[in-house]
């Protein structure tokens, strides 16, 4: 990969830290990486899309069938490899170092279609011998018998991630023991979106460009007793920044749900300030005629890209919170 960009979220407190860093730079020479081999140093961009090009070939077949089973195979087992990487490499300083990581970040540079069907688990639907499995539990501060929960807390019962992270601010509730769901844990979803290939497991978020060359990993909080945070509907986010996800507190004001931060009030200018029926904030830019799709799903609008894709022109920011703007074809 020509380039990394590493954004370490921690859930406690919500702060984020973003990093850049290579394969040449996470991994030493000298560090036994196991029977895995690949080229040190660098080479040019020409040469790695000639490589992208052959193996994508191979998966289409235009090499044999043979060899498009076979490379087919060898991407899945890659990506797959991810959700077994053992829960104290988590870490975003460990998990750099583990080959594990920067060969699932090549294989999404060559993710096929047919992988995305494949790979992505639905867990609670059906077992392996094809009967019913037990429905999933549903949130039971929600109580509409439909919004899926995917923690469980000793004093609350199951809920979803925005109850989850609404109902333990308060400093009588945030120690309540939770642990998210196994299943939860096992899931896995594989997207490709405009030529970005991308992985999302519990403790993870990883997306890879072809076209750049660029990949881009959030780690989220991999301890099993804490929920992953998904985005939060304006109704119990006044109280956590929009664009920083920083909770209030003694050190932190958060007014209207933006910070005090610099960044996150120069972001709260331009951003648009509009609700969307979903409670979600709109995605889009201030004084706007009309707003975006909820970029969380929520519209049924069938978008190309999501909240967690990457912004295609400047590879730098995921397309939420950031304030985006649309691009048609006229």
């Amino acid at each position: 990969m020509e380039g990394l960009t590493n954004t370490g979220t921690n859930v406690s407190t919500a702060a984020k830290s973003i990093s850049q860093v290579s394969l040449a730079s996470a991994i030493h020479p000298c560090e036994d990486t196991g029977t895995r081999w690949w080229m040190r140093g660098s080479i040019t961009k020409k040469i790695s899309e000639d490589i992208i090009k052959l193996l994508k070939d191979m998966t289409l077949g235009r090499v044999g069938e043979e060899w498009a089973t076979v490379t087919k195979s060898a991407i899945a087992e890659n990506i797959l490899n991810l959700t077994k990487i053992e829960e104290r490499l988590r870490e975003p300083q460990l998990c750099l170092k583990c080959p594990v990581m920067w060969l699932a970040l090549a294989s999404l540079c060559v993710l096929d279609k047919d992988h995305v069907e494949g790979l992505s688990s639905g867990e609670w639907t059906r077992t392996g011998a094809g009967e019913n499995a037990a429905p999933r539990p549903t949130c039971e501060n929600h109580d509409d018998g439909e919004t899926p929960a995917i923690v469980i807390c000793d004093g609350c019962g199951n809920l979803c991630g925005d109850c989850d992270r609404f109902l333990h601010l308060h400093r009588r509730t945030k120690h309540h023991q939770r642990q998210v769901f196994k299943e939860e844990e096992d899931a896995i979803k594989v997207d490709l979106h405009e030529g970005c290939g991308r992985i999302k497991l519990f403790w993870i978020m990883a997306l890879a460009d072809s076209m750049t060359l660029k990949a881009l990993v959030e780690f989220r909080d991999g301890n099993r007793n804490k929920a992953n945070l998904e985005a939060i509907p304006v109704a119990s986010a006044f109280t956590v920044c929009r664009f920083c996800g920083r909770q209030a507190g003694l050190e932190t004001a958060v007014l209207d749900g933006v910070c005090s931060d610099r960044d996150c009030a120069d972001l709260s200018r331009i951003a648009c300030q509009k609700i969307l029926p979903c409670g979600h904030y709109c995605g889009g830019i201030a004084d706007e005629t009309e707003c975006l799709p909820c970029l969380h799903g929520c519209s049924g609008a069938q978008l190309r890209q999501d909240a967690d894709d990457m912004c295609m022109v400047c590879f730098t920011e995921a397309l939420s919170p950031i304030p985006s703007i649309q691009l048609v074809k006229i």
